[in-house]
């Protein structure tokens, strides 16, 4: 049988073991889903300007190089 003690400290354990794989998952995952929430966003209302992690950028649909017709 396992006493209190130790079965408070497995808990403990438990838990923050969870806590660090949350947070590994939540790191990898941030990343590519703030770049799709970009695109989706922009593809709601293309002629609004967001904020870009790395830097602004205003859709104008007059981009040099490319034709929107």
């Amino acid at each position: 049988m396992v006493d209190a003690k130790t079965l408070s400290w497995i808990k403990r354990q438990s838990t923050l073991a969870l806590i660090e794989l949350l947070h590994q998952i939540t790191d990898n995952v941030s990343e590519p889903y703030s770049k799709m929430a970009f695109f989706y966003k922009r593809m709601q209302n293309p002629n609004a300007i967001f904020a870009n992690p790395m830097k602004r950028y205003e859709y104008t649909g007059k981009e040099v190089g490319h034709s929107y017709s």
